[in-house]
């Protein structure tokens, strides 16, 4: 499980992990200046694969959100991400413009 949150404050995110179903959480990331409330998102490709997108950066896992590497900056605040069947992603930002990435891009 991947908790991701936001602090409107600082306007960092935390994104929390879970092996246990939920039971017990640790922090797995930190991204500081990053993230407003709303403005995270986490899509699962498949069971271990994940996109993240903090602020107007996306991520990739391929360990469930183990670990995670940086695949795009978008330049733009992403305000809603989704994956289709082929592997490619789909990013929207809050200006109105869609960015897609296909796997070989990561």
């Amino acid at each position: 499980c991947l908790l991701l949150m936001g602090t409107g404050g600082s306007g960092s995110s935390y994104l929390y992990r879970s092996t246990d179903r939920g039971l017990t959480w640790t922090l797995a990331m930190t991204q500081k200046g990053s993230c407003s409330y709303g403005l995270g998102h986490i899509h699962w490709l498949s069971n271990l694969e994940v996109i993240m997108a903090t602020g107007q950066i996306l991520y990739h896992s391929r360990d469930g959100g183990g670990t995670w590497r940086k695949i795009a900056n978008v330049g733009d605040a992403v305000t809603a991400l989704t994956g289709m069947a082929d592997g490619s992603i789909y990013a929207g930002t809050q200006n109105g413009v869609i960015h897609r990435y296909a796997p070989l891009y990561w």
